[in-house]
């Protein structure tokens, strides 16, 4: 329970490092925070595949959907700093990110 609590907060934390960043004025700032959101999804991974490895036994389709749901997510944040990095990105970047990111929370809490 404790490993799920945990991930459920390096999530957050993920989303809230990959607004300020997205959100960042100049480029040293955004890959600043592109190397601290790195950093966090690397340990959310690490924490997932524990999960995965001690729960798969129990139920091995809700947590192989919350494992592939990670990954997605992970390569989406990677996806918008590139682009922000490129160019200026839009509101719609946003929505998806928000998107992605509640519907990764709900399932890790309720599935």
């Amino acid at each position: 329970m404790i490993l799920i609590i945990l991930n459920c907060l390096l999530l957050t934390l993920l989303f809230i490092a990959a607004i300020i960043g997205l959100k960042a004025k100049n480029l040293k700032k955004t890959k600043n925070w592109l190397v601290i959101s790195r950093i966090i999804y690397l340990s959310l991974l690490v924490g997932r595949v524990l999960i995965s490895y001690h729960l798969t036994n129990l139920a091995p389709l809700p947590v192989s959907i919350k494992l592939l749901l990670v990954i997605l997510l992970i390569i989406l944040i990677e996806l918008f700093f590139a682009k922000k990095q490129s160019q200026a990105i839009n509101w719609q970047t946003f929505v998806i990110l928000s998107g992605a990111f509640i519907t990764t929370l709900l399932i890790n809490i309720f599935v």
